[in-house]
């Protein structure tokens, strides 16, 4: 995104995060881990387990500041993160210089 946008050009980004808080933490990540797969593979109908993927990849994504210094590192300045519903999103926004 930061290749094909224009210099003074802003990046936002609204990624899946982990909440801070101990409860609601540990409250997400029990879902998370086992009652999401659970769901989207009952909706799904597949004997596969269709969003297995999706916990993995999220706890393992770099979420705050972690995140934050990778789009500074690429290019972007003047990078803010905000998140949202209890740190379970969050929008990242970076200008190009």
């Amino acid at each position: 995104m930061i290749r094909v946008t224009k210099p003074g050009g802003r990046v936002a980004i609204l990624e899946f995060s982990r909440p801070r808080h101990w409860l609601l933490g540990r409250c997400y990540r029990f879902y998370f881990r086992q009652l999401l797969p659970l769901i989207g593979q009952i909706v799904s109908r597949s004997k596969d387990n269709a969003y297995g993927y999706l916990p993995a990849s999220v706890l393992e994504f770099p979420d705050g500041e972690a995140l934050a210094d990778r789009l500074r590192g690429h290019g972007l300045r003047a990078v803010h993160w905000q998140p949202f519903t209890f740190g379970i999103a969050t929008l990242y926004v970076g200008t190009k210089a």
